[in-house]
């Protein structure tokens, strides 16, 4: 057999009745037209000069004509179009002897079609030998051609369309810069804005408060009482903006105590009780006996969210009455605290209730109109409620009322007893005013704002607390070296000259208290005063319980029994020997922070992020020898690495995650 095709030898027309005498020539070639027409290509066979001495079926309906009208006529006038480039390759194979295979050629049929075939071109030999022609046997490819062209058409598209993506990626990509930088710049703008509105409504709160305890006349105490009610409405209005941009930004900080819910909710109706009676609105506490001492959250947002909620209700409720109530509800197997806040007001329509959620949005433009309001109050309750792992949920409709409820998880201490009862403590220290503080001392006061000097100043001395006040660092050491203080108290423009100066009074003498002032609410400038040796950091405005309770608890401290100083003085010279479990312990200090971040990377839907997060937590587990942190970490892992991935499987696993570092964080 030939090795090749280029091997094989040229057709020579043999005289098949010699092969078979017994057969006629007719037989023979009845025979031969019939296979010949049957063969699924279109063959010819012609001469030097183009003259088509035989074409089968196939090649005659190849180009639209029949078998008769082909034989006997020149090839290359019947097809002008291809002529040349048909002859030149017809005379190449004659000459050479050599044949030609899978010549692409495209060519227009009798009837106007567009054809396209793949050629193979062989010498046709005479009697002797020699070559008389060409036989050509085409394919018909002009439907595989289509698809090919149909094929490129689409690959283009698609390198279009892949580029037009690749453009909008780019520009998203942009867009998202911008975006940051816009979402920055707006952060640190409020900020600046909360740093510039808090120094003044200080003043005004402090002011108005005192003058409140002047003797005025009626129509003064109505004064003063609107001016102290508007700086209060509008202290509001400023936190909403800064936790906003907060929550927007991922910075804002949650702290994980213990939490009393009955004193919360008591303390609460307390506060505002006044306005739903003013309403003439009963503002009533039902708490469950089944409701435990207290639970793991956030105090201060979770009070944040309930006081919004219950401001909300009362505000939107005409007559009949608002209700809180707290009791244990168990879901998925899980114990959770859920706080409903009911009223009789104005209800919801069901198509809204999704909406009002929304930044800046009331259910109805005349709500805004009638009530007022910035329509933030229910997009922060609800985002501080997913950062302490729970939810908000809203049962509504219209002029029946609404029900806000806020279903928290419940992390309590081992053995806790329940007691409704014993939620007021009586050896808890009262908030003091300036008729009982209930100490007596010298407090340093380091201060350069005039007004709230003032009114530092008039607060402490209503206390009985003898105070003395320096604008700078300088005058600070030497009153200090001339009569020391208690307790100094520092509030300066300039965060980092108070961090710089606290610095250098913890060195001086490290069991002096040193409470700090800013209106920074954050916890990183927070946890730099502490580094620096500040015992305690309020934030403005203060109000005078929280002053005279933080400057009580560092008067009884300081006169206290003596052998109290003996353990400040000694932490300093003690020496610190590595300690493995004080070094595990210190890893697990890593795990709010890891969580709260992680929490903000799963509401934007960042995977890869997540993905990262859950290495980091296998680790720690590992290192820590956490084997159910390590499991709950890799399952969450192993869920993201799917590639089509659950929303409901992969919120459990975020939230079974969360639940237990907060556990760990939590009793470690």
């Amino acid at each position: 057999m030939s090795a090749g095709r280029s091997k094989q030898k040229p057709i020579k027309p043999t005289d098949l009745s010699e092969t078979d005498p017994a057969r006629t020539l007719e037989s023979v070639e009845k025979d031969f037209h019939t296979i010949f027409d049957c063969v699924p290509a279109a063959i010819w066979y012609r001469d030097r000069k183009g003259i088509i001495l035989q074409a089968n079926r196939c090649a005659a309906d190849l180009v639209g004509m029949s078998v008769e009208d082909l034989i006997g006529k020149n090839y290359y006038d019947l097809f002008p179009d291809g002529a040349e480039k048909a002859l030149e390759k017809d005379l190449q194979v004659i000459l050479s002897g050599q044949p030609m295979y899978k010549q692409l050629r495209k060519y227009v049929t009798a009837d106007q079609q567009i054809r396209w075939t793949l050629a193979d071109r062989i010498p046709y030999l005479d009697e002797n030998g020699e070559a008389a022609g060409v036989i050509v046997m085409a394919r018909d490819i002009t439907e595989q051609k289509a698809a090919e062209e149909q094929l490129d058409l689409a690959n283009q598209q698609i390198d279009a369309a892949t580029r037009q993506l690749r453009a909008a990626a780019d520009r998203t990509r942009v867009l998202a810069e911008e975006a940051v930088a816009a979402n920055r710049t707006k952060s640190e703008f409020l900020a600046h804005m909360s740093h510039e509105l808090r120094t003044p409504m200080n003043s005004i709160l402090g002011f108005s408060d005192l003058l409140r305890e002047e003797p005025l006349s009626d129509q003064q105490q109505q004064y003063v009482q609107n001016i102290f009610n508007s700086a209060n409405t509008l202290l509001v209005l400023i936190n909403d903006l800064l936790d906003f941009s907060k929550i927007e930004a991922g910075t804002l900080n949650i702290e994980i105590l213990p939490c009393r819910p009955a004193e919360m909710v008591q303390e609460i109706r307390d506060l505002l009780e006044p306005p739903a009676r003013e309403k003439g609105l009963q503002l009533q506490v039902d708490c469950s006996p089944d409701l435990p001492d207290s639970f793991f959250t956030d105090p201060m947002r979770l009070r944040q969210c309930l006081v919004n909620l219950v401001s909300n209700a009362i505000k939107f409720t005409q007559q009949g009455h608002v209700i809180i109530r707290v009791y244990v509800q168990q879901r998925a197997g899980q114990d959770r605290i859920r706080i409903d806040v009911e009223d009789t007001g104005i209800g919801i329509e069901p198509a809204k209730q999704e909406l009002i959620f929304d930044s800046f949005v009331q259910a109805d433009a005349s709500v805004c109109r009638q009530y007022g309001g910035m329509g933030l109050g229910l997009t922060i309750a609800r985002r501080l409620a997913g950062l302490l792992g729970g939810h908000i949920e809203l049962v509504s409709q219209p002029g029946q009322g609404s029900t806000f409820s806020i279903i928290l998880p419940q992390f309590v201490e081992a053995n806790q007893t329940s007691s409704i009862s014993s939620r007021q403590d009586p050896s808890e220290p009262v908030e003091p005013d300036d008729r009982h503080i209930g100490c007596i001392g010298k407090v340093l006061l380091i201060e350069n704002k005039t007004p709230s000097q003032i009114q530092t100043n008039l607060l402490l001395r209503r206390a009985g607390l003898d105070v003395q006040i320096v604008n700078n660092a300088a005058d600070a050491f030497e009153r200090l070296r001339q009569e020391p203080a208690q307790v100094v108290l520092i509030n300066l423009d300039e965060v980092d000259e108070a961090k710089k100066l606290a610095a250098q009074l913890h060195n001086q003498d490290e069991r002096l208290p040193i409470i700090a002032v800013t209106d920074d609410t954050s916890r990183k400038v927070a946890d730099q005063f502490k580094i620096a040796g500040c015992n305690a950091v309020l934030v403005e405005p203060v109000s005078r319980g929280h002053l005279y309770e933080t400057i009580r608890s560092f008067l009884i401290v300081q006169t206290s029994a003596s052998s109290a100083s003996a353990p400040l003085s000694s932490r300093k010279r003690r020496s610190h020997p590595f300690n493995e479990a004080e070094s595990m312990e210190a890893l697990l200090e890593k795990l709010p922070t890891l969580m709260e971040e992680m929490m903000e990377f799963y509401s934007r839907s960042d995977f890869e992020m997540l993905s990262r997060f859950a290495k980091v937590l296998m680790e720690l587990g590992t290192s820590c020898q956490r084997k159910t942190l390590v499991g709950k970490a890799r399952q969450l892992h192993d869920c993201l690495a799917n590639q089509a991935i659950q929303p409901d499987e992969l919120q459990r696993h975020v939230e079974e995650l969360n639940e237990l570092c907060l556990q760990i964080s939590l009793g470690r």
